[in-house]
């Protein structure tokens, strides 16, 4: 049973995230996901860090003010998708006064669920730009018996072309 979860997740992982990166702003006021919520700001440019999305910060003001500082500004949020049932991360861009995604993958399912926090690291193709790694984990579904799951799963994405997409 362990092994056929992993590969759900590694198979969901795979597909499904790799299409998520996107170019184009979405439409704010689609009725299934709900309002987001403020992780920070970060520079995709800087120094390696982690994205903590269990407990995003309490105060609105401080983290989600940008620093003029920045090379890459990048605003993280994670928002619920009623229609999927699954807690979404997105990484938003100024984009000529607006704002663009460009990334959006899940961190929590009814049967998947990323660990702790989102990671920014430094680039294996040797880019400027840091790379997002997320490490899964495989939840038990309603009325299986609890099982300990297999080691984590890492998902790395790779910013080429103006989005995130996936390299591992």
């Amino acid at each position: 049973m362990d092994i056929i979860k992993h590969i759900a997740v590694l198979a969901v992982a795979t597909i499904g995230l790799s299409a998520c990166a996107q170019k184009e702003p979405r439409v704010e006021t689609a009725n299934h996901l709900s309002g987001r919520i403020c992780l920070g700001w970060f520079d995709l440019a800087g120094a390696p860090t982690n994205v903590n999305f269990q407990y995003p910060p309490q105060s609105e003001a401080t983290p989600c003010t940008q620093k003029k500082t920045m090379v890459m500004p990048a605003l993280f949020v994670k928002t619920y998708d009623q229609k999927d049932h699954q807690t979404l991360g997105e990484v938003l861009i100024p984009d000529n006064g607006g704002m663009i995604s460009i990334w959006r993958g899940p961190l929590r399912s009814s049967w998947l669920s990323a660990i702790n926090s989102i990671q920014l690291v430094r680039a294996e193709n040797g880019s400027n730009v840091l790379d997002i790694s997320i490490y899964y984990t495989s939840l038990p579904a309603k009325g299986d018996k609890p099982f300990r799951p297999g080691p984590p799963i890492e998902r790395r994405y790779t910013y080429r072309d103006g989005a995130y997409v996936s390299s591992k």
